[in-house]
């Protein structure tokens, strides 16, 4: 085997043993394959003549050229010296290493190419750009180039990849549909007849904020915390464009933070409560706090002044001006929706995902009683509280491509909550 130089494979390439690549055994298996069926099969009656007069005799026209000695009274294992024993087996090897040398200078036409990583930049937290260079003083065409990335160590070209011009040279590509705060790996390859070529791998990490409409005018409010969060005129409404992360009520009451998981199930408290998802504080400024119905719907009110915990009223105002024509699949979720994978990692259908209204509805999470506890935060469904309810279950919402509106979950469960102006 020759390897490549410059060049990362994987472990086999090390492992010096007497196999080929796919391809080059291939060669080898048919050169040998021609070679023994047209150099032993004797072409005219002066070849036939010349076997005879060594002793040996034609068994079969039909079958591959088998030949045993005339002479007898030998050995009894003379009847064993045929060509498939002796002369085949020999000149079998002879063969085979004359293949592996004609292979050889195929090999040769790979071991000076050489490929790298270029420096990534422009980070942020769905995309990036990379590339890489490709030196090579062969003839070979290079059929693909690009990068490969992934969340694992030492992508490959079955992984995420970019497919860039081709040739050699230097190349620019963009890495794309990532998630936010994630460390990626990433390898520049190269794609001849023989084989993919990878260069050393790097890694980077995305950044972590909310992809806000660019074209959108977003005006703010600040909480009895100093929290600051956008907000957006959506028809006759004005709403957070952000999700709630107060810890205090309007008059300055602090509001319970509840980390045992028990106390989130089905009626084990009455009491107005919240938590951050994974009982984690960095997730406070991305996606808010998980609250229970009793602190969406309590009197002394968790919402900035002037405004208030969206009712199912108003969520059903806004569903009337996404989709006026009550129109069955209006998709006017995705029009409420993050764009890109940044946070909502589960995403198929990112060309309907236009966030058009600014909303910026993000995949929050929710909580609840053990055994499920903390789930589906980046999955497919935003979850809100609304202020409507009783004590036997409450209203909140369901946001993915539609607006649903759920009447009955049970009280204690944490869902994020969006404010609407007064």
């Amino acid at each position: 085997m020759f390897l490549i130089k410059n060049a990362k494979f994987g472990a086999g390439w090390w492992n010096l043993q007497f196999h080929l690549l796919y391809y080059e055994d291939f060669l080898i298996r048919l050169i040998i394959s021609f070679l023994l069926r047209t150099h032993y099969k004797p072409a005219c009656r002066r070849q036939v003549l010349r076997i005879q007069k060594l002793g040996l005799k034609r068994k079969s026209q039909q079958q591959r050229p088998v030949f045993e000695p005339l002479i007898k009274g030998i050995s009894g294992r003379t009847g064993e010296f045929t060509y498939k024993h002796k002369l085949y087996e020999m000149k079998t090897k002879i063969i085979y290493i004359l293949a592996i040398v004609l292979v050889s200078c195929v090999n040769n036409e790979i071991s000076n190419l050489t490929i790298k990583t270029a420096a990534i930049n422009s980070i942020n937290s769905y995309s990036a750009i990379c590339g890489g260079e490709i030196v090579s003083d062969n003839s070979l065409p290079v059929l693909a180039k690009g990068v490969c990335w992934s969340l694992k160590q030492n992508p490959t070209y079955a992984d995420s990849h970019s497919n860039d011009s081709l040739g050699t040279g230097k190349f620019t590509s963009k890495i794309i549909n990532l998630n936010a705060d994630s460390t990626y790996y990433v390898r520049a390859y190269c794609i001849n007849k023989f084989d993919t070529v990878y260069s050393d791998q790097v890694s980077f990490r995305t950044s972590n904020n909310i992809i806000f409409n660019p074209q959108t005018t977003y005006a703010s409010v600040t909480d009895i915390d100093g929290n600051i969060y956008k907000t957006v005129s959506i028809g006759t409404q004005t709403w957070m464009a952000e999700n709630l992360k107060v810890t205090h009520f309007q008059n300055g009451d602090l509001i319970p933070n509840e980390t045992d998981l028990g106390k989130w199930g089905y009626f084990q408290i009455k009491t107005s409560a919240f938590c951050w998802y994974n009982n984690d504080s960095s997730n406070k400024n991305i996606y808010g706090a998980l609250y229970n119905w009793y602190a969406a719907s309590d009197t002394r009110n968790i919402a900035p002044t002037g405004w208030h915990v969206a009712s199912s009223e108003d969520w059903i105002t806004l569903e009337k001006y996404m989709n006026p024509l009550n129109i069955e699949q209006s998709n006017c979720g995705y029009r409420l929706r993050e764009t890109t994978t940044a946070h909502w990692k589960n995403t198929n259908d990112l060309l309907l995902i236009t966030n058009q209204t600014g909303f910026t509805a993000l995949p929050a999470g929710k909580v609840a009683s053990l055994p499920f506890g903390f789930m589906e935060i980046g999955n497919a469904y935003a979850y809100f509280w609304t202020n409507t309810g009783t004590l036997d279950g409450s209203t909140c919402v369901y946001l993915d491509s539609e607006i649903s509106i759920d009447n009955m979950q049970p009280n204690c469960k944490g869902f994020s909550i969006r404010c609407v102006k007064n």
